[in-house]
């Protein structure tokens, strides 16, 4: 398919994408042509814009289209493209294993894989070219505008129910964004004692939204010491399961300081800004404390998610927060950045 197409471009190291005119990407033999009908815009992605995103390969090399939650129909396909014909309904799903390496033959992460709008040109354009692999169906319950906030909510559901979070347990989440909007849903599932969601100053409406949802505390950690106020909530314990999901080193750090002996601490976010974490390791062995990270979701977590939102037990508009063109994508990075959004959804 030739011509030319829309896209939002980081283009340098200046805080902006540039919206441009670039070609159609051509195809390769395994790759589908996919015209992008909705694009979530991720925090990694205002990171991206802001330079300040460090992914397994290092920084991000421009010029570079970014997006990596996105769905469409299939326009085009290569011609040995077994999975997909024209006119499927697909979205994005994940990073593209080599399949050949070490790792990939134990049935363990790829350490070559690539990742859609990070290493490889994204959705934030009106046709993305994505292997075969990286795609999967869009049932047909599951709308244009709700399929690019699957990933965060599979994830979420990963964490939620293949950690051994159990009715009773004490759950402190670090981050009301989207991922953390959502693990209150998830984890709200397994009837936790307290559900304390963990935010910053400018995260008033964020926190307000986790308590809506079903958080039982909300912490603002500007205005007090998170870890004495989970202690302080929990009668000196500490969290069961403190799960981050902000990609801030400092937040894992409070994650960590705040668990209850044998308590575990999963880290979910991304990037870290490239900081290192730094923690108390004498008590943390003493407890027997747990570090545990995820990245991403699994089959199982991904099937059950839609089992849930299918159910009406996951509400994905809630977490919308609006609809914009993507014409206008640095203005909706600018409101994530100022906390004045948790999801926005961009249209090309």
């Amino acid at each position: 398919m030739k011509g030319m197409m829309k896209a939002a471009v980081k283009v340098d190291e200046q805080k902006r994408y540039v919206v441009t005119e670039v070609p159609i990407p051509e195809l390769g033999p395994l790759d589908v042509l996919v015209k992008v009908h909705t694009i979530g815009l991720c925090g990694t992605d205002v990171a991206i814009r802001n330079n300040t995103f460090m992914g397994r390969h290092g920084p991000v090399k421009p010029p570079l289209i970014p997006g990596h939650e996105f769905t469409g129909e299939v326009v085009d396909v290569g011609p040995a493209v077994s999975r997909f014909k024209v006119g499927d309904k697909v979205f994005e799903r994940r990073s593209l294993y080599c399949g050949v390496c070490r790792e990939c033959i134990a049935g363990r992460k790829c350490t070559h894989w690539v990742h859609w709008g990070i290493d490889k040109n994204g959705g934030f354009a009106q046709y993305a070219a994505i292997h075969e692999q990286s795609l999967f169906p869009l049932p047909d319950f599951l709308p244009y505008r709700h399929a690019p906030l699957t990933e965060n909510a599979a994830m979420a559901v990963r964490i939620a129910t293949q950690n051994g979070i159990a009715a009773g347990s004490t759950v402190a989440i670090f981050g009301p964004g989207s991922c953390g909007q959502l693990l209150v849903q998830t984890v709200s599932m397994a009837s936790p004692l307290r559900l304390i969601m963990v935010g910053l100053g400018d995260d008033e409406q964020r926190l307000k939204k986790s308590l809506e949802l079903g958080a039982t505390d909300a912490i603002n950690a500007d205005a007090e010491d998170p870890v004495k106020k989970i202690m302080e909530l929990t009668d000196g314990h500490g969290a069961d399961f403190a799960i981050e999901v902000t990609g801030k080193s400092a937040a894992v750090e409070n994650a960590i300081h705040s668990l209850a002996v044998s308590g575990t601490c999963i880290v979910a976010g991304s990037g870290f800004e490239g900081k290192p974490v730094h923690f108390k390791p004498w008590n943390f062995v003493r407890n027997e404390n747990v570090i545990k990270t995820i990245q991403g979701y699994n089959g199982l977590a991904y099937v059950t998610m839609l089992d849930l939102y299918k159910s009406g037990k996951l509400d994905f508009d809630s977490v919308i927060t609006r609809y914009m063109p993507l014409d206008q994508v640095n203005e909706a990075c600018d409101l994530v950045e100022a906390k004045q959004a948790v999801k926005i959804m961009l249209n090309p």
